[in-house]
């Protein structure tokens, strides 16, 4: 199925949330849920096109790559917040989009991956779950964004050793 009319009318709404690319004029690229940069980003992806095949796609990847902080994580807004959840979205719309095979991705998962949870999962500490060790698990949100950011980029990668 040729899903071009699709992609074309998400690409005419970029403007959409006040800021560039589906961001809003604060620049926050993960809200409002649904119409989103990261959102968006995914569903071109899903309905097929690729950075490679658009270029206002292309674009809007490079302008995802300027929410990447010097560690390798990304953040959603201006502010430099390190969640483990924006990370792994982001790198799973780089795999969807074809291009999860470069220095801004490497780095990405170079500082995902040492922060997975002694129960094997991933975290994002914006819920405040307890201060017991059984209360302080994994989400099971950000370990699936982690598992399809591995899958989407079809990553060689390998978890690295601590």
């Amino acid at each position: 199925m040729n899903w071009k009319p699709e992609i074309d009318a998400l690409i005419a709404r970029q403007h959409e949330n006040g800021g560039p690319f589906w961001s809003r004029s604060d620049g926050n690229i993960h809200s409002p849920a649904g119409f989103s940069t990261i959102d968006v980003m995914h569903t071109i992806g899903l309905l097929g096109g690729t950075a490679g095949d658009i270029p206002i796609v292309s674009d809007a990847v490079g302008f995802l790559e300027t929410y990447q902080n010097n560690d390798g994580s990304f953040s959603y807004g201006k502010r430099k917040s390190k969640l483990p959840c924006v990370t792994a979205n982001v790198l799973s719309v780089f795999g969807r989009l074809g291009v999860s095979q470069t220095d801004a991705a490497d780095a990405a998962y170079a500082w995902l991956f040492p922060r997975q949870a002694a129960d094997d999962g991933w975290r994002c500490a914006t819920v405040k779950q307890g201060k017991s060790q059984e209360a302080d698990a994994s989400n099971p949100g950000t370990t699936m964004w982690v598992l399809d950011a591995c899958c989407s980029g079809k990553t060689t990668r390998k978890r690295p050793q601590h």
